[in-house]
């Protein structure tokens, strides 16, 4: 992770590595954004030859998608 706002469940530097057949190794968010890079991975979505940068709850539709939005 290369950078946080909010209240984020991990810190700047989390990795998160994931194997074809969904494997995780390490953490960038503790559940929702694993669940969507695991389906993203697994349907072939992901490249595997270069790291990508994802981002996440950047808008109020996205972080009520993926439950960012605090209580």
């Amino acid at each position: 992770m290369i950078k946080t706002f909010g209240s984020s469940p991990r810190p700047v530097g989390a990795t998160l590595v994931i194997r074809s057949d969904g494997l995780l190794v390490g953490s960038v968010s503790g559940g929702c954004i694993e669940d969507d890079l695991v389906n993203k991975a697994c349907a072939g979505g992901l490249s595997t030859d270069a790291a990508k940068l994802m981002t996440y709850g950047v808008t109020t539709e996205e972080a009520r998608q993926f439950s960012l939005l605090g209580g």
